[in-house]
């Protein structure tokens, strides 16, 4: 279980101390789900979520049922993991569509980008 590991390896104080670079994939998961059940911790739940999908970005064409079909995610994890995919979707999505100006006689609308 992650309260039985050393500080310096758990996921959300490694994320304070280094950044959230730093984490797995399955760190960052177990982060969003942010608790295991009975007999798993939330790593292992990662775990059996990243063995589910091909890549993580499979993740994000899965359903709420077809995530809570897999052993310890049911629908709370499941709607938690697809919400903090979809805000990275906008966040990335914003900042592609952020105009830049170059020079003093760009105006608003016709900023480069």
């Amino acid at each position: 279980m992650i309260k039985d590991m050393p500080d310096c390896e758990r996921p959300r104080e490694r994320l304070e101390e280094k950044g959230a670079a730093s984490l797995s994939i399955h760190e960052l998961i177990a982060i969003v789900i942010s608790s295991g059940g009975k007999n798993n911790s939330a790593l292992e739940i990662a775990n059996a979520i990243m063995s589910d999908v091909a890549s993580p970005g499979d993740l994000a064409g899965r359903t709420v049922a077809e995530l809570a079909r897999i052993k310890g995610v049911g629908r709370a994890k499941a709607t938690k993991l697809l919400a903090s995919i979809e805000l990275g979707r906008r966040v990335m999505n914003k900042n592609r569509d952020m105009k830049r100006i170059v020079s003093p006689g760009d105006e608003i609308g016709r900023a480069h980008v």
